[in-house]
């Protein structure tokens, strides 16, 4: 019966010996580049009490994230920037393969610790193999925190989820027909996949997002997506995939080649669409030359209702819109002219 006593009594020794308690746990953001690391701690107990000192210690894969390169981002409510009783807040190596976030106090009293996870500090790290394992958990031996009176507190860990990004992409290729770009892509497995941003830059320019596609969230097996956008512009695109998991995390895939829609061959004038309309549709036509081109739009009589272009265009794709609002229903025709080539179409105008 003693025996028990004993090995009950050692394994409560030391919360008997530390009579605060608390949490701390770390959270994680991933973008590819850095990995963003946030601490938070918080009190568990029915006593409160104020941060003395903390030691808050993390291992992370060495092999995958630059620990030297490490840059305290963000300082939490226990530095002297928000505290004039702490000193600054600073972050160092352990044993050389784990990173901390340190917490000093000069003057008595701390700040009260609440109970509600509170941030203590953010660190950035740089990813140098964004296909590995981040393993990016509490050091339980060096991690320490003592009150401002001196007292230990027992810290209860909460480790992140693995920072691994979730997909395995197989293949991103895309066709090109005249001034349509259709992206095609694989993956061999996903997990816990939001989905994919495609975004589009034309040389010399910045990103912009062309659109979104749905993750199939958790898989094992090969999935197949698609995209397609129309009506681009003659010249050099650069495409890439902007990967999102349900927690934020961010990778990108980049299409290896560069999308080139080349100048039309020959003029042509699209059927408007939709039509019927009502009030708008669309007209698109290719030039295959730098001219002069007129876009003029009759009602069935033939008199003139809108001038829709007049102006000197380089040699492209374009697509005019046709508001009809004001007008009457019935047949209208467009017509397009441009280095002595015309066309002409009939439209309806249908309320």
């Amino acid at each position: 019966m003693k025996k028990i006593f004993y090995v009950i009594l050692l394994s409560l020794m030391p919360y008997i010996l530390k009579a605060q308690t608390g949490e701390v746990s770390i959270t994680q953001t991933n973008n590819g580049t850095n990995i963003d690391v946030s601490v938070f701690l918080k009190r568990t107990g029915g006593t409160a009490w104020n941060l003395g000192e903390g030691s808050f210690v993390f291992n992370l894969n060495n092999s995958a994230i630059n620990n030297s390169g490490a840059a305290l981002q963000t300082k939490g409510i226990w530095d002297v920037a928000n505290n004039g009783n702490y000193g600054g807040m600073y972050t160092a190596i352990y044993g050389g393969v784990a990173r901390s976030v340190e917490v000093t106090l000069n003057t008595n009293p701390g700040a009260d610790v609440p109970v509600t996870s509170t941030l203590v500090g953010m660190i950035r790290l740089p990813i140098t193999n964004p296909n590995a394992n981040h393993n990016i958990t509490w050091h339980t031996t060096f991690t320490a925190v003592i009150t401002d009176i001196g007292d230990d507190v027992a810290l209860t860990f909460v480790n992140p989820e693995n920072a691994l990004l979730p997909v395995e992409l197989s293949s991103f290729t895309s066709i090109i027909n005249k001034n349509t770009v259709e992206l095609k892509w694989s993956t061999a497995s996903e997990q816990n996949n939001k989905g994919f941003s495609i975004e589009r830059k034309k040389e010399g320019g910045e990103y912009t997002e062309a659109g979104f596609v749905n993750g199939a969230g958790n898989s094992s097996e090969v999935k197949n997506y698609s995209f397609s956008e129309s009506n681009l512009q003659s010249g050099k695109y650069i495409y890439r995939l902007k990967q999102t998991d349900f927690n934020g995390n961010i990778k990108y895939y980049e299409l290896t080649n560069e999308v080139i829609i080349d100048v039309p061959k020959s003029f042509a004038v699209s059927q408007n669409y939709p039509n019927p309309f009502n009030p708008s549709t669309k007209i698109n036509f290719e030039i295959p030359k730098d001219g002069l081109v007129n876009l003029k739009v009759y009602d069935v009589s033939g008199r003139e209702v809108r001038t829709l272009v007049n102006e000197v265009k380089q040699a492209g794709y374009y697509t005019a819109d046709f508001n009809a609002a004001g007008l009457s229903s019935g047949i209208y025709f467009y017509s397009v002219s441009a280095n002595g080539f015309n066309q002409t179409k009939k439209m309806i105008l249908l309320k």
